[in-house]
Order: structure tokens, then sequence, then C-alpha cells
């Protein structure tokens, strides 16, 4: 994990240095605007410092979808939180539309000791954004080529 969190810095460092300090501000709210509201909900209550933070998150996250609230994200969170110590925040790796209703947005949850990437696979209905997959366990191989993808259309 250790060695993720190393190729996360190396891969994101050439990239932090070009933009000017409002393009990068300004980007950084653009970001942010790609990831739905039921999302952000989530990850905010992950900033509390609640004993149930993990399982209202993941409740956050699941509103709306037809995924199981079988407990499973909640749990990994918690692990983050127990290895890893306190959860500091997040920031938006990439965010891809595939199709006008689909996107794929990975997030590096930023905990004490070390990040956590995690992918989330949203739909656009009628009432909001509907979390069709998650996956808080991204491997080193598959967080490369989303980083080198990120990198090359940004530099477009």
């Amino acid at each position: 994990m250790r060695a993720l969190a190393l190729s996360v810095c190396l891969l994101l460092a050439p990239a932090a240095a070009v933009p000017a300090p409002a393009q990068s501000a300004s980007a950084h709210r653009d970001d942010l605007s790609r990831v739905p509201l039921n999302i952000l909900d989530g990850l905010d209550l992950l900033r509390r410092d609640a004993a149930d933070a993990p399982e209202e998150a993941e409740k956050s996250w699941l509103r709306g979808s037809a995924l199981p609230d079988d407990g499973t994200t909640s749990a990994n969170l918690r692990t983050f939180k127990r290895n890893d110590g306190d959860y500091q925040g997040f920031e938006v790796v990439s965010a891809q539309d595939l199709t006008q209703r689909i996107r794929v947005i990975y997030l590096a949850l930023n905990y004490e000791r070390q990040p956590h990437i995690v992918k989330l696979v949203v739909y656009r209905s009628g009432n909001g954004y509907i979390l069709l997959q998650v996956n808080t366990n991204v491997d080193e191989t598959t967080l490369e080529a989303v980083l080198q993808q990120s990198l090359a259309q940004k530099t477009q």
C-alpha cells in the first residue's frame, strides 16, 4: 500500500507543479462539481468522529441505489480509519463521463498515514445521481492507468 501511495505522489507531482495557483483553485472547484451531492454528503459524514460515521457515509452513498446495503463499504472505511488514522478529507483523482448519464469517479480518501483510492460509478437519473458501483480497493495498476489518462487529458 505504501508503494501505491508513493506512485500516486510521483504521478501527481509533475502535474501539480504546472498550473498557476488561480487555475489550480478553479480546477479544484470544477472537480468538486463533478462529485454527486449524495457522495459529498457521505464524505462529509466521514469527518465526524462519531462511531457510526462509516455506516452513515455508506447509507448516503447508497441513497436511491439498487446496491445492497451489506456493510461492505462501511467495513472498509472503518478499517482505513483503524489502520491509517483519522479521515482528513478527499481529492478528486479523476471524474470521467462515459456517457451523458454515466460517470466514473476516482477519489483519494486522505487519512493521517496514507490515502485510499475509491472508484465510484454513478448514473444520473431524473432524481439526481445513483451509485451503480463502489470499489474501495482500487489496485495500483488500475490507478496508474487512470492517472496517465487523466494527465494526458489535462495537457491537451
